[in-house]
């Protein structure tokens, strides 16, 4: 089987079964970059579960290209668009607050507030996986504003959990709005 790799051909190994295993494969041979892009005879290919590429068994493909991109590269489009994932993510908690405010929306201020924590999580692994690869004083400016955004972050979570326990949505709703989403200004100022 051939596979086109940034738009050059590559012969894939026979020992390799499935597509998690070229996508594997090709993670270990070129480690200064990423995959961003999978196209299984035309359509693009996005996992709907965990591990579905094992699924995808070569024989059974007629073309593969992967597109990938060098992880500094990725590092910099990070930074140009990292003020508006914090928007995006104050807005997901400011809505959050507002819907644990009516007692009728309630139960779905919670689900936001859950998907906005795993927002913010996704985006803190993210940020974590590309300081890495950035230089010089973006670097350590970025690692300064982030370990002090951590710092004011922990007590605040701890206040944040301490009022879903005792059921307190207003106090909830309050700690987002008046103390989290500042927070997030904050660090969006600095960074």
């Amino acid at each position: 089987m051939i596979a086109t790799v940034n738009g050059r051909e590559m012969s894939v190994s026979p020992a390799l079964e499935n597509l998690e295993e070229l996508l594997l494969y090709m993670m270990e041979t070129q480690k200064d970059e990423e995959i961003v892009e999978v196209r299984v005879n035309g359509e693009r290919f996005s996992e709907a579960y965990e591990h579905q590429a094992r699924s995808v068994m070569l024989k059974e493909i007629s073309s593969i290209e992967i597109i990938t991109e060098k992880r500094g590269v990725l590092a910099a489009e990070f930074l140009k668009d990292i003020s508006s994932y914090i928007e995006m993510l104050k807005k997901g908690f400011f809505e959050s607050a507002i819907l644990l405010r009516d007692f009728e929306k309630e139960h779905q201020g919670y689900k936001l507030l859950a998907q906005s924590l795993d927002m913010l999580k996704a985006f803190l692994e993210h940020l974590n996986n590309v300081l890495p690869y950035l230089k010089g004083g973006e670097k350590i400016k970025m690692e300064k504003n982030y370990k002090k955004f951590l710092k004011t972050f922990a007590p605040l979570t701890e206040e944040i959990i301490l009022s879903q326990e005792v059921a307190d949505s207003m106090l909830l709703a309050d700690l987002i709005e008046y103390e989290f989403i500042p927070l997030l200004d904050k660090w969006k100022e600095a960074i």
